[in-house]
């Protein structure tokens, strides 16, 4: 049976056309051959039918849906990743919140005993900040504390002397 080129028509005589230079080992089963152009002096009888085309079943991977249930796990994942993202935001901004509230009441602290610091007279100007250093504990909470009457309390450099009542004796049989 004499096979012919797919493209300009002519007798083939190896895997390549002669005339055009056409490659025939890529076209296996061609469509359809195309009536030669010499082929008008041929009986009908004599040119071989086309062979039928067979039904070529599609490949599963090009039809293939995807399922509810896939696309709803894949929703879940989504939201999962998005609400992790949006809560891992809210922490850093809480942190960076305190974290400059912080700041901002040390630098009030710092920044009034800096100013202090700067003054000449740094004993009186200590004083004046800090003030009386006894009220933060008063005699009666001493007095409380250690057992032992207090009588007065007396500020100075920053710290604070309270006076019992009794002999350095009596204060001595006390704490042993």
């Amino acid at each position: 049976m004499a096979k012919f080129c797919t493209k300009c028509g002519a007798a083939l005589t190896g895997v390549f056309c002669v005339n055009c230079g056409a490659d025939m080992r890529q076209s296996a089963t061609p469509a359809a051959q195309p009536v030669p152009q010499n082929a008008a002096s041929i009986a009908p009888e004599a040119v071989p039918a086309a062979p039928p085309l067979a039904a070529v079943p599609p490949s599963p991977s090009t039809n293939k849906k995807m399922s509810p249930l896939a696309k709803l796990g894949i929703a879940a994942v989504i939201v999962v990743f998005a609400g992790g993202a949006l809560a891992a935001g809210g922490i850093y901004y809480a942190v960076h919140r305190v974290s400059q509230k912080i700041h901002e009441e040390t630098g009030e602290i710092l920044g009034s005993s800096s100013d202090a610091s700067s003054s000449s007279d740094s004993s009186s100007s200590t004083d004046n900040i800090i003030g009386n250093v006894c009220r933060f504990l008063s005699k009666e909470d001493v007095s409380r504390a250690i057992g032992v009457e207090i009588i007065r309390a007396q500020a100075h450099d920053n710290s604070c002397d309270y006076i019992a009542k009794g002999t350095q004796a009596d204060m001595m049989a006390k704490h042993a």
